[in-house]
């Protein structure tokens, strides 16, 4: 499957945006529409798409990151459930990392469940170890997060 991946205004298009909540639901639950308004307040968040191509060019995928000085945390990256494990998710991620290269960046964080086994063993095919681990990271139900790096 092919993806086109591009940065998202997701701030001016609602079409977009109501995609990416529905998207970012699957991983945060309820309250994913109001999350990225909070992420696309801020100015130093970065939203990508992906697209399927073809035929419908509908959002498919998003990766929201941060980067500062020369370190990306990758805040969620997200895939709706029916294309998953299709190439969307190394897609976002691969684009982010040469958005983040040209930018001077060397290393990418993000956190995850340390129950999200599929989530870990594809950080972990894309060159992400384990560095940390924050204890009692997440809410609904609390959970610790490993917290995962990759130089790039």
């Amino acid at each position: 499957m092919q993806f086109e991946i591009s940065q998202l205004n997701i701030g001016s298009d609602r079409r977009d945006f109501d995609d990416a909540a529905g998207i970012l639901s699957f991983c945060v639950g309820s309250g994913a529409a109001r999350q990225l308004k909070e992420y696309i307040s801020n100015r130093a968040v970065s939203v990508f798409g992906a697209r399927r191509l073809p035929p419908d060019r509908r959002l498919c995928g998003i990766i929201l990151i941060m980067i500062s000085f020369e370190s990306c945390d990758i805040l969620d990256i997200a895939v709706d459930s029916a294309i998953r494990r299709k190439g969307a998710a190394s897609a976002l991620l691969e684009y982010a990392s040469r958005y983040c290269k040209e930018r001077g960046v060397r290393e990418q964080l993000l956190e995850v469940r340390l129950s999200n086994t599929a989530a870990r063993a594809f950080y972990e095919r894309a060159g992400f170890e384990e560095i940390a681990r924050r204890k009692n990271y997440y809410s609904d139900p609390v959970e610790d997060a490993a917290v995962l790096r990759r130089r790039i």
